[in-house]
């Protein structure tokens, strides 16, 4: 389990029994849970339709059931909603205005706009720059293909999922990692942020 400290925005995982107390600056006070949980809803959507819930080893075959579609959606949607919230993290780090934080986010819905925004927010051109500065390329490049099918499919191509080369296990590979890789990403970036303004 993952908690967020509110002093020094650091993300900390925890064992079941381990006290709950920041790895970075010691703070006990202030820890919420991490990631929001409407990321965690979506994560959890994605895992049902993956795995047989009666066998989770076994990967369900999608395209007999056609829940690949649902099943992106799901996920594209979790990688957006965590985004935009280390962009709010990263915004709110670096003194930003509550005002123009929330301006900023709304005239940059989208993951790629907001992919954008964040890169420049920590001195990168990309995100792709960003992902490959914390050596997860692959994982960058997958999940926007996955989102590249899931906007085809949506602007009303039915066989846009069919037509690539996604496969279930890449879905699993990408969920499975998601939350670890934005933790990465905010202790990485925000938090060393907030330490610099401090």
């Amino acid at each position: 389990m993952y908690r967020k400290c509110n002093t020094c925005s650091f993300i900390s995982k925890f064992n079941k029994n381990e006290e709950l107390k920041c790895k970075q600056c010691g703070s006990a006070d202030e820890l919420t849970k991490y990631p929001v949980q409407a990321a965690v809803d979506f994560l959890e959507r994605v895992d049902t339709n993956i795995y047989d819930l009666d066998d989770p080893d076994v990967l369900i075959d999608l395209y007999n059931f056609e829940g690949f579609e649902t099943t992106s959606l799901f996920l594209c949607t979790a990688y957006e909603v965590l985004l935009e919230t280390l962009i709010s993290d990263e915004l709110n780090s670096i003194k930003i205005p509550n005002y123009v934080s929330e301006l900023l986010l709304n005239s940059n819905q989208g993951q790629e706009k907001m992919g954008r925004l964040f890169a420049k927010l920590v001195g990168e051109k990309s995100i792709k720059a960003v992902f490959r500065l914390i050596s997860s390329e692959d994982f960058h490049d997958k999940i926007k293909e996955i989102i590249g099918a899931r906007n085809s499919y949506i602007h009303g191509n039915p066989r846009a999922f069919k037509d690539s080369d996604l496969e279930a296990e890449d879905l699993k590979i990408i969920a499975d990692s998601m939350i670890d890789i934005f933790v990465i990403l905010n202790n990485s970036f925000v938090n060393k942020e907030r330490k610099l303004s401090s």
